[in-house]
């Protein structure tokens, strides 16, 4: 598999008719003012893909965003949910949904197997150079919140 910034590719395919644009207006109300947009604005597209370009070859498919797997590993444990149960709400949940961009995909590019292998990259990168991925990125993340949120004292 190739690594590929989700901002160099074409967009995924989209469905026709946006399952997120559908919905009526006081549900996307609900969705937009909960913890889904302040995931997606703060998290998601915050999320340096880069970090994990080591991970992948020059040749093949393209992966599946980063961006998004990190996103579900993080949702995840948020929630304390196995791989199974992401995978259903990721689908289900029009909040995920939201948090991850992917309202209106037409297929859910998540399956267990796929976390399972990233999760196999990581680890045995992180086995092999001593370098945690997912905290370099996440601190990256958690260093621009605290950068918005943090006023010093005068």
């Amino acid at each position: 598999m190739s690594f590929v910034s989700k901002s160099l590719v074409h967009p995924d395919q989209l469905a026709l008719v946006d399952r997120y644009e559908d919905l009526d207006p006081y549900v996307k109300e609900v969705i937009e003012n909960s913890w889904a947009t302040d995931f997606r604005e703060h998290v998601y597209l915050k999320i340096d893909e880069s970090y994990f370009k080591c991970l992948y070859s020059d040749a093949g498919r393209p992966c599946v965003s980063i961006r998004f797997l990190i996103s579900v590993e993080l949702l995840k444990h948020l929630f304390n949910l196995s791989d199974k149960e992401i995978r259903a709400t990721c689908i289900a949940d029009s909040r995920f949904r939201h948090a991850v961009d992917s309202t209106g995909k037409i297929i859910q590019l998540l399956c267990e197997r796929t976390l399972n292998r990233f999760r196999a990259r990581i680890l045995k990168y992180q086995e092999e150079t001593g370098i945690d991925l997912i905290t370099l990125a996440t601190r990256d993340i958690l260093d621009d919140y605290m950068s918005l949120t943090y006023t010093s004292p005068e």
